[in-house]
Protein backbone atom coordinates (compact mmCIF):
# COMPACT_ATOMS: atom_id res chain seq x y z
CA UNK A 1 0.00 0.00 0.00
CA UNK A 2 1.43 3.41 -0.72
CA UNK A 3 1.55 6.16 1.21
CA UNK A 4 1.11 9.56 -0.23
CA UNK A 5 3.42 12.40 0.87
CA UNK A 6 0.54 14.84 2.63
CA UNK A 7 -0.08 11.38 4.60
CA UNK A 8 3.39 11.01 5.91
CA UNK A 9 3.94 14.61 6.70
CA UNK A 10 0.80 14.43 8.82
CA UNK A 11 1.73 11.48 10.64
CA UNK A 12 5.20 12.82 11.35
CA UNK A 13 3.89 15.91 12.34
CA UNK A 14 1.62 14.08 14.79
CA UNK A 15 4.56 11.81 16.42
CA UNK A 16 6.40 15.47 16.66
CA UNK A 17 3.72 16.91 18.99
CA UNK A 18 3.78 14.01 21.02
CA UNK A 19 7.11 14.09 21.93
CA UNK A 20 6.70 17.78 22.58
CA UNK A 21 4.03 17.41 24.83
CA UNK A 22 6.11 14.43 26.57
CA UNK A 23 8.59 16.76 26.78
CA UNK A 24 6.49 19.28 28.63
CA UNK A 25 4.73 17.08 31.53
CA UNK A 26 5.75 18.38 34.40
CA UNK A 27 8.33 16.35 36.72
CA UNK A 28 7.82 15.65 40.47
CA UNK A 29 10.01 18.19 42.49
CA UNK A 30 12.21 16.32 44.25
CA UNK A 31 11.63 16.37 48.54
CA UNK A 32 13.97 18.60 51.04
CA UNK A 33 15.66 15.89 53.32
CA UNK A 34 14.13 17.61 56.85
CA UNK A 35 17.64 18.55 58.92
CA UNK A 36 15.72 18.13 62.16
CA UNK A 37 14.18 15.74 63.96
CA UNK A 38 10.43 15.58 64.33
CA UNK A 39 9.61 17.00 67.68
CA UNK A 40 9.01 14.05 70.59
CA UNK A 41 5.20 13.48 71.33
CA UNK A 42 4.55 14.40 75.29
CA UNK A 43 3.91 11.68 77.61
CA UNK A 44 0.95 10.71 78.93
CA UNK A 45 1.16 10.85 82.60
CA UNK A 46 -0.05 6.99 83.43
CA UNK A 47 -2.65 6.74 86.37
CA UNK A 48 -0.82 5.63 89.29
CA UNK A 49 2.85 7.14 88.83
CA UNK A 50 4.68 9.05 91.80
CA UNK A 51 2.85 12.45 92.43
CA UNK A 52 4.37 15.90 91.26
CA UNK A 53 5.64 16.95 94.69
CA UNK A 54 3.81 20.02 95.90
CA UNK A 55 6.91 22.28 96.78
CA UNK A 56 10.66 21.79 96.77
CA UNK A 57 13.85 23.15 98.35
CA UNK A 58 17.60 22.72 97.68
CA UNK A 59 20.90 24.12 99.32
CA UNK A 60 23.86 25.66 97.51
CA UNK A 61 26.32 25.10 99.84
CA UNK A 62 29.11 25.38 97.55
CA UNK A 63 28.26 29.25 96.23
CA UNK A 64 27.49 29.98 100.05
CA UNK A 65 30.54 32.69 100.83
CA UNK A 66 30.66 31.79 104.56
CA UNK A 67 31.28 28.05 104.01
CA UNK A 68 32.54 27.30 100.54
CA UNK A 69 31.16 23.51 100.71
CA UNK A 70 29.10 21.29 102.65
CA UNK A 71 31.82 19.91 104.47
CA UNK A 72 35.61 19.42 104.33
CA UNK A 73 37.64 16.49 102.40
CA UNK A 74 41.16 15.45 102.07
CA UNK A 75 42.56 14.74 98.72
CA UNK A 76 43.73 11.75 97.68
CA UNK A 77 47.13 10.31 99.39
CA UNK A 78 46.63 12.89 102.79
CA UNK A 79 46.27 11.66 105.99
CA UNK A 80 44.35 13.08 108.68
CA UNK A 81 47.32 14.73 110.36
CA UNK A 82 46.57 17.04 108.12
CA UNK A 83 43.72 17.72 110.19
CA UNK A 84 46.03 17.95 113.63
CA UNK A 85 47.83 20.42 112.26
CA UNK A 86 45.07 22.85 110.79
CA UNK A 87 44.14 22.84 114.65
CA UNK A 88 47.01 23.70 115.99
CA UNK A 89 46.88 27.01 117.90
CA UNK A 90 48.20 30.15 116.69
CA UNK A 91 51.21 32.00 118.70
CA UNK A 92 48.99 30.47 121.76
CA UNK A 93 46.12 33.89 120.74
CA UNK A 94 44.23 32.12 118.04
CA UNK A 95 42.53 28.81 118.77
CA UNK A 96 40.89 26.70 116.01
CA UNK A 97 37.84 24.68 115.55
CA UNK A 98 35.18 23.03 113.26
CA UNK A 99 34.64 20.17 111.65
CA UNK A 100 37.58 20.15 109.22
CA UNK A 101 39.93 19.83 112.22
CA UNK A 102 38.50 16.92 113.96
CA UNK A 103 40.49 14.04 112.89
CA UNK A 104 38.00 10.69 114.41
CA UNK A 105 34.84 12.75 112.94
CA UNK A 106 35.54 15.35 110.12
CA UNK A 107 32.10 16.45 107.85
CA UNK A 108 29.84 15.77 110.70
CA UNK A 109 28.21 17.73 113.69
CA UNK A 110 29.47 16.29 116.19
CA UNK A 111 32.99 16.53 114.73
CA UNK A 112 32.44 20.14 114.96
CA UNK A 113 31.30 20.08 118.45
CA UNK A 114 33.93 17.90 119.28
CA UNK A 115 36.53 20.43 118.25
CA UNK A 116 34.80 23.32 119.63
CA UNK A 117 35.13 21.86 123.08
CA UNK A 118 38.75 20.79 122.72
CA UNK A 119 39.65 24.29 121.17
CA UNK A 120 37.88 25.82 124.40
CA UNK A 121 39.98 23.70 126.75
CA UNK A 122 43.25 24.69 124.80
CA UNK A 123 41.94 28.66 125.49
CA UNK A 124 40.72 27.78 128.76
CA UNK A 125 44.52 26.46 129.84
CA UNK A 126 45.80 29.92 128.09
CA UNK A 127 43.90 32.48 129.81
CA UNK A 128 42.50 33.48 133.14
CA UNK A 129 39.00 34.00 134.43
CA UNK A 130 37.18 37.23 133.10
CA UNK A 131 39.54 37.67 130.33
CA UNK A 132 37.52 38.90 127.13
CA UNK A 133 37.11 36.08 124.47
CA UNK A 134 35.93 36.60 120.84
CA UNK A 135 34.31 33.43 119.42
CA UNK A 136 34.59 34.01 115.76
CA UNK A 137 31.00 32.15 114.17
CA UNK A 138 28.04 30.94 115.72
CA UNK A 139 28.10 27.07 114.14
CA UNK A 140 28.14 23.88 116.41
CA UNK A 141 31.88 24.42 116.57
CA UNK A 142 31.86 27.80 118.24
CA UNK A 143 28.55 27.37 120.01
CA UNK A 144 30.10 24.72 121.70
CA UNK A 145 33.19 26.44 122.50
CA UNK A 146 31.44 29.78 123.78
CA UNK A 147 29.31 27.59 126.21
CA UNK A 148 32.59 25.88 127.61
CA UNK A 149 34.37 29.20 127.82
CA UNK A 150 31.35 30.93 129.41
CA UNK A 151 31.06 28.20 131.87
CA UNK A 152 34.66 28.50 132.86
CA UNK A 153 34.48 32.12 133.73
CA UNK A 154 35.68 33.76 130.81
CA UNK A 155 33.57 36.91 128.88
CA UNK A 156 32.60 35.88 125.49
CA UNK A 157 31.06 37.63 122.48
CA UNK A 158 30.07 35.79 119.66
CA UNK A 159 30.54 37.08 116.11
CA UNK A 160 28.49 35.46 113.46
CA UNK A 161 28.08 37.27 109.57
CA UNK A 162 24.95 35.19 108.94
CA UNK A 163 21.58 36.58 110.22
CA UNK A 164 21.14 33.56 111.31
CA UNK A 165 23.45 31.05 113.59
CA UNK A 166 23.56 27.64 113.00
CA UNK A 167 26.11 27.52 110.33
CA UNK A 168 25.61 25.19 108.33
CA UNK A 169 22.97 23.45 110.70
CA UNK A 170 20.27 25.16 108.49
CA UNK A 171 16.63 24.47 109.42
CA UNK A 172 13.77 26.22 107.35
CA UNK A 173 10.29 27.38 108.46
CA UNK A 174 7.89 27.26 105.86
CA UNK A 175 4.36 27.52 106.90
CA UNK A 176 4.12 24.52 103.67
CA UNK A 177 5.59 22.14 105.33
CA UNK A 178 4.44 20.67 109.11
CA UNK A 179 8.11 20.53 110.15
CA UNK A 180 10.92 22.72 109.45
CA UNK A 181 12.83 21.56 106.64
CA UNK A 182 16.17 20.63 107.42
CA UNK A 183 18.80 22.26 104.29
CA UNK A 184 22.19 21.36 106.20
CA UNK A 185 24.43 19.18 107.70
CA UNK A 186 23.15 15.86 109.63
CA UNK A 187 23.03 16.72 113.06
CA UNK A 188 24.21 12.67 114.20
CA UNK A 189 26.40 10.92 112.99
CA UNK A 190 27.27 7.14 113.44
CA UNK A 191 27.79 4.81 116.71
CA UNK A 192 31.40 5.82 116.81
CA UNK A 193 30.48 9.75 117.03
CA UNK A 194 28.42 9.43 119.99
CA UNK A 195 24.38 9.06 120.43
CA UNK A 196 22.22 12.59 119.96
CA UNK A 197 21.09 11.85 123.92
CA UNK A 198 24.87 11.82 124.72
CA UNK A 199 25.43 14.77 122.53
CA UNK A 200 22.37 16.25 124.45
CA UNK A 201 23.57 15.51 128.12
CA UNK A 202 26.78 16.72 127.38
CA UNK A 203 25.30 19.95 126.53
CA UNK A 204 22.80 19.89 129.48
CA UNK A 205 19.83 19.55 127.59
CA UNK A 206 16.77 17.79 129.79
CA UNK A 207 14.75 15.07 128.60
CA UNK A 208 11.59 14.02 129.12
CA UNK A 209 10.22 10.61 129.17
CA UNK A 210 6.61 9.91 127.87
CA UNK A 211 5.28 6.87 129.95
CA UNK A 212 3.09 6.23 126.14
CA UNK A 213 3.48 6.76 122.33
CA UNK A 214 2.32 10.46 121.52
CA UNK A 215 1.44 12.21 118.64
CA UNK A 216 1.96 15.84 117.00
CA UNK A 217 0.41 17.62 114.03
CA UNK A 218 0.68 21.31 112.82
CA UNK A 219 -3.01 21.49 114.60
CA UNK A 220 -1.66 20.21 117.95
CA UNK A 221 -1.33 16.89 119.67
CA UNK A 222 -2.93 14.04 117.61
CA UNK A 223 -3.25 10.19 118.06
CA UNK A 224 0.29 8.31 118.08
CA UNK A 225 0.52 6.40 114.74
CA UNK A 226 0.85 2.62 115.42
CA UNK A 227 4.24 1.85 114.06
CA UNK A 228 3.54 -1.45 113.38
CA UNK A 229 2.24 -1.30 109.70
CA UNK A 230 5.58 0.73 109.15
CA UNK A 231 7.78 -2.25 110.71
CA UNK A 232 5.57 -4.75 108.61
CA UNK A 233 6.13 -3.09 105.38
CA UNK A 234 10.26 -2.51 106.38
CA UNK A 235 9.84 -6.47 106.78
CA UNK A 236 8.31 -7.28 103.07
CA UNK A 237 10.68 -4.78 101.60
CA UNK A 238 13.79 -6.21 103.07
CA UNK A 239 12.39 -10.15 101.49
CA UNK A 240 11.24 -8.52 98.18
CA UNK A 241 13.76 -9.18 95.13
CA UNK A 242 13.60 -5.82 93.68
CA UNK A 243 12.27 -2.49 94.59
CA UNK A 244 8.44 -2.77 92.82
CA UNK A 245 5.57 0.53 92.64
Amino acid sequence: MGISRRTLLVGAGAGAVAVLLAACTPEPQPTKTPTTAPPSPTPTVTPGAAPQPTAWMRSTWSTDAYSRGAMSYLPAGATPQLRKDLAVPISARVFLAGEATDPDHPGTVPGAIDSGQRAAAQLIAASASGERIAVVGAGAAGAAAARALADAGRTVTVLEARERTGGRIRSVADKAWPIPVQLGAWLSAGDGAGTLGGELAAQGVHRVTFDRPAGWSKDGAAPAVDAGAVRNAVDKAANAPSDVP
